[in-house]
């Protein structure tokens, strides 16, 4: 007969949404909700009792998870906060994995890891990031779109300006060899 505290225990293990494996002070598997089974794709309760490194049977799979549990596990770290990549039965996910290596005074309790699926979050800041670099490139297209507009304008109006200027300056010349007033002639040519 379970007593009330393993009753409660299994509810709460349960019902919470996230992944929660719960090792001992050597390293063995103590207690594990169904999410972080459905997470993992490994029946972890029926692995109660077994060295952590046991529940992964392919450690090239997951490198970047292994690599945390072993941070959180060998060396003993006291906090681990990292998002990794886990291949697992529906495929590449993107896991929330948060560890927390627990003591006793000066002796190793065991360790607890929460672990999120946090694959859609991710998708979605990578399509955010997508969205981003091409609307950056659409605006360095179009601002490079309208440098050439107006150096093109400048082409097409400094050319006929050239033209208004020099035969300006031909008039003044014309006009003074001749004694005649040249003041709306010199206008044209500063203006031009």
């Amino acid at each position: 007969m379970p007593s009330n505290r393993q009753i409660i225990v299994g509810k709460v293990l349960e019902s919470i949404p996230v992944g929660l494996v719960v090792l001992d002070p050597r390293g063995r598997l103590a207690e594990a909700s169904p999410s972080a089974s459905a997470m993992l794709g490994r029946e972890l309760s029926a692995l109660r009792g077994r060295d952590w490194r046991r529940l992964f049977p392919d450690p090239g799979a997951n490198p970047e998870f292994l690599q945390a549990m072993q941070d959180l596990m060998d060396r003993q770290r006291p906090d681990i906060r990292r998002e990794v990549p886990y291949l697992g039965p529906r495929g590449l996910r993107r896991l929330a994995f948060t560890g927390s290596f627990l003591r006793s005074g000066n002796a190793p309790a065991g360790a607890v890891v929460i672990l999120d699926d946090i694959t859609e979050l991710h998708l979605a800041r990578e399509r955010e990031c997508e969205t981003l670099k091409e609307r950056n490139r659409l605006q360095r297209a179009m601002i490079e779109s309208l440098n050439n507009l107006a150096r093109s304008v400048a082409h097409q109006v400094r050319n006929p300006l050239t033209a208004i200027g020099g035969y300006s300056r031909r008039l003044i010349r014309f006009l003074e060899a001749r004694g005649l007033p040249s003041d709306q002639a010199q206008v044209i040519f500063e203006q031009a």
